[in-house]
């Protein structure tokens, strides 16, 4: 219903009930644009919220977040390089599929790093933690402003566009991916939510009981890499959905897993749809980039966690 154009409830009853036809600029806004925009905001909060779930459990630090530790960054990065150079080989069939499999690629990469330059021992150091995420968004950005100055005018609108997320431009391909993308992890995760609420107590606890960690870590690692970018490859950078939503699940349901997962899907949904509607909204009849809201939203609850951990740490 929101948006430049707006439709009426007793249209979308007409449309969906009774089969009715709308205008037909009203019937390819909801078609076109606003059903598969729709879905795309649904698939993404869910997969950008459930990878910040199970960051969080793997590094057993509740700041670990894709877009704060380089994740995005380091996957929008890879994924402007394929914007950039990629075209230039003159490879059609390595050029259509080019952004998802860099953007892939770069995610794994900086989880990789992440996971190897934070961990002390077999614990994770958290102030090596964010060092290690400030690093790898400061080198990305570094990367990212090196293809931006290599690109002509349309690669450098493409980039941008990354940079600063958006849902526009869904299509069946896209939200196919999405989907499927979504499903593996969703159920990987969920059958495995013991072996999650294991990691949270400690490593060694978690390896004392018989769990092979190092393979469960691996397999997290190729997961959430694959999570974050397919969604940083179709819709950009859209920071701290993956910080906020665990919190708020944890807060409604304590630290149980199996409740967990599903929980943080749906209130990561309903996060990334909100957003979205309020930058359709708040500056008609332009749009507000997407990445925008949600620092807006994620930037003040990241510095609330700082200063309750830097409080707890001054009582201890």
């Amino acid at each position: 219903m929101i948006g430049v154009i707006h439709i009426s409830i007793s249209d979308l009853s007409n449309y969906f009930m009774h089969k009715i036809n709308l205008s037909d600029q009203h019937s390819y806004v909801l078609e076109s644009i606003r059903f598969p925009r729709t879905l795309g905001a649904i698939l993404v909060g869910a997969l950008l919220s459930l990878s910040g779930l199970v960051l969080q459990a793997a590094m057993k630090n509740d700041l670990a977040e894709p877009s704060l530790l380089g994740v995005s960054t380091g996957a929008s990065f890879s994924t402007s390089i394929a914007i950039v150079l990629v075209p230039t080989l003159s490879i059609p069939f390595l050029y259509n599929g080019s952004p998802i499999v860099f953007a892939f690629v770069g995610s794994l990469f900086t989880v990789i790093i992440l996971s190897r330059l934070s961990t002390i021992g077999y614990k994770t150091d958290v102030s090596q933690l964010i060092l290690t995420g400030v690093a790898i968004n400061a080198l990305a950005g570094a990367g990212t402003g090196l293809m931006n100055f290599l690109s002509d005018d349309e690669q450098l609108r493409t980039i941008s566009f990354w940079m600063m997320g958006s849902l526009s431009g869904m299509s069946v391909f896209k939200l196919s991916v999405l989907s499927f993308t979504l499903v593996c992890c969703f159920l990987f995760f969920q059958i495995n939510f013991k072996k999650l609420n294991l990691l949270t107590l400690g490593e060694n606890e978690a390896q004392s009981l018989g769990m092979n960690v190092e393979l469960f870590k691996k397999k997290i690692i190729i997961l959430v890499s694959l999570a974050v970018g397919t969604t940083v490859a179709f819709c950009g950078v859209i920071g701290f959905v993956g910080l906020v939503v665990p919190h708020v699940s944890r807060i409604l349901l304590g630290n149980d897993h199996k409740k967990n997962i599903p929980a943080t899907v749906l209130l990561g949904s309903l996060l990334l749809l909100v957003a979205d509607i309020i930058s359709r909204v708040i500056v008609l009849p332009a749009e507000l980039p997407i990445g925008i809201v949600t620092a807006m939203i994620g930037a003040p609850f990241f510095i609330h966690l700082l200063r309750r951990n830097q409080k707890r740490l001054q009582a201890c």
